[in-house]
């Protein structure tokens, strides 16, 4: 088994994995928080869409 003892060097390697991670954890984040903008707006889009259908479909039985 290999053990590392908490040597100054092993907590500062430590502590500077921890500040990466923390970083990377932010910037995932901030993407989740993009990509569930878009996805609501394409949501909204979609619905917009089925909207147009049915009333094209509508008007089109309206007039048979």
């Amino acid at each position: 088994m290999n053990h590392t003892f908490p040597t100054a060097k092993n907590k500062t390697r430590a502590k500077r994995r921890l500040k990466a991670l923390d970083k990377r954890e932010a910037i995932l984040i901030k993407q989740i928080k993009v990509y569930e903008k878009q996805i609501a707006a394409y949501e909204k889009d979609i619905e917009n869409i089925f909207d147009k259908m049915t009333a094209i479909y509508l008007d089109q039985n309206n007039y048979v």
